[in-house]
């Protein structure tokens, strides 16, 4: 029998620089891979609560929940993990945890330079709204 899914929380953090939309990245763990902060979700903690916290700790950013943004999995070692990823005002920043290197960048690059597929696509979905939450109309062409 295969033991349940791993649980896990993102954070898709925005801010508005110059009337444009950004959005920021991480290292993976490894270092091999630019993706969104996320991690598991402690006991007591409601999804919405580990994303922000996970944004916090490996990033230094913190935020407000602006909503659901979608969930993804992904396999590794032979376990499975189930991902529900938060759009997130950031609003704040400070040093993060070594090696994540944390990159605020302009919309499109940031679907350029994810690692991952279903990452970039989620980010493409997502674009309209990341306009409509900052406040900028639509996102910038």
């Amino acid at each position: 029998m295969k033991p349940d899914p791993v649980p896990q929380a993102g954070a898709i953090a925005i801010r508005e620089v110059d009337g444009r939309p950004e959005v920021l990245l991480v290292r993976s763990s490894n270092g091999l891979h630019r993706i969104f902060p996320k991690g598991h979700i402690d006991p007591g903690e409601t999804a919405e609560e580990a994303a922000l916290r996970e944004l916090e700790e490996e990033a230094g950013v913190s935020g407000r929940v602006v909503g659901p943004a979608g969930q993804l999995g992904y396999e590794r070692r032979g376990r499975r993990y189930d991902v529900a990823y938060f759009l997130i005002a950031g609003d704040g920043s400070g040093p993060g945890e070594a090696g994540r290197d944390p990159e605020w960048m302009a919309l499109e690059r940031a679907i350029e330079t994810l690692s991952f597929e279903e990452m970039r696509g989620l980010l493409r979905g997502l674009a309209p709204r990341i306009g409509a939450a900052l406040g900028t109309g639509a996102p910038p062409r």
